[in-house]
């Protein structure tokens, strides 16, 4: 049997591959070379945007697809070296790109910083739940797809360069932090929320700096709401 033959990847598989392509194609926009170079700076972040909304649709639903067809060996590791590219890394890259033109050199520096934060972040997330955590029922700390989410929304408003550093530091900070994030069919129900509000403001249906700061508070009032009620039953059952 060749090695191709063994390592073949399976339907879900492919869905991570186009999760990984929709961050690398992200990145690509916001060069502004080859299909994308007639692009102003802002329509490119809005494809890039699109890309990586895309990019958690197909997150999601990978694990729906592994149950319908079957996994294999490479589904795991595949999953989160795509997710490190898409949610990780594309993000902030088109988050700088989008903020750092008009800025000083100090200023790209501080937003720099925030980018390495965030990335850093995401990129320890990921590792520790696939070590430790990838059957648990509920998420600790903001998953990287919400938090790409957050990310994009940034690039949205019209922050300064330090403003875009502290929320993508922040966006950081929860991803490692221990408030609890709800997991399975909630996190769906949420995600599509911010699916929709999000491809809406995207394509320019509704103001989509409205949609950034309700993905921006969907982000701390779920995680907030969670504790709470996670605090409530605790005290109900002592």
């Amino acid at each position: 049997m060749s090695v191709w033959a063994a390592r073949k990847p399976g339907g879900a598989d492919i869905l991570t591959l186009g999760n990984a392509l929709c961050g690398m194609v992200a990145m690509l926009a916001m060069t502004g070379v080859g299909l994308f170079q007639s692009l102003t700076l802002t329509d490119q972040y809005r494809t890039a945007a699109l890309l990586l909304l895309a990019g958690t649709f197909l997150d999601v639903v990978v694990g729906a697809a592994a149950r319908r067809w079957g996994g294999t060996p490479l589904g795991p590791p595949l999953d989160c070296l795509a997710d490190a590219i898409t949610f990780g890394v594309a993000p902030v890259v088109a988050v700088v790109a989008v903020s750092a033109p008009t800025a000083s050199s100090a200023e790209q520096a501080v937003v720099m910083a925030g980018a390495m934060a965030f990335a850093v972040a995401a990129l320890i997330r990921l590792a520790d739940f696939a070590a430790c955590h990838r059957d648990v029922r509920d998420f600790v700390g903001l998953p990287t797809t919400s938090a790409c989410m957050g990310a994009i929304a940034l690039g949205f408003l019209p922050l300064s360069p330090s403003g875009v550093a502290v929320g993508l530091t922040a966006l950081g900070v929860l991803m490692v932090s221990p408030l609890p994030y709800p997991a399975g069919t909630r996190v769906v129900g949420v995600l599509l929320g911010g699916w929709i509000v999000g491809a809406f403001g995207i394509i320019g249906l509704v103001e989509v700096r409205v949609c950034a700061v309700l993905t921006l508070l969907l982000i701390i009032v779920v995680p907030l709401t969670t504790a709470f009620r996670a605090g409530t039953s605790l005290s109900r059952s002592t």
